[in-house]
């Protein structure tokens, strides 16, 4: 099993979320994280778990390839984006797209952007 666990890093991981991958780890589901900001903290990921972070020109260009790939599926959800003020959600999921298609579970720890950008990940890769 394969989870895509988006989570925000501003002082690294949080110690329940720290402790939460290595145990599901330590039982054989391949967690992958999916940071919105990456800053050293306390409790960073180990250097073997996989961890993708927001840039602002791979989003962009992540953006670019749904509008090229899937234009039914760029728009509805740059309105949906535009109308709730989730635009910066939107290019983040776009930049993560093609590396959570894999995945079995999307999962967002909070209700904050983390929440917006699994809703979009969701609808992007079906």
């Amino acid at each position: 099993m394969q989870v895509a666990l988006i989570t925000s890093m501003k002082h690294g991981l949080t110690q329940f979320i720290f402790r939460d991958v290595q145990a599901l780890r330590g039982r054989g589901v391949d967690v992958r994280l999916f940071a919105l900001r990456a800053q050293p903290g306390l409790y960073n990921p180990l250097p073997d778990w996989p961890l993708e972070v927001a840039s602002p020109v791979r989003a962009a260009i992540g953006a670019l390839r749904l509008l090229v790939t899937r234009p039914g599926t760029f728009r509805p959800l740059l309105m949906h984006a535009l109308r709730h003020r989730a635009i910066s959600d939107f290019l983040i999921a776009s930049q993560f797209q093609s590396s959570v298609a894999q995945s079995d579970l999307i999962y967002a720890y909070f209700g904050d952007h983390k929440l917006f950008v699994g809703m979009y990940l969701h609808r992007m890769t079906d």
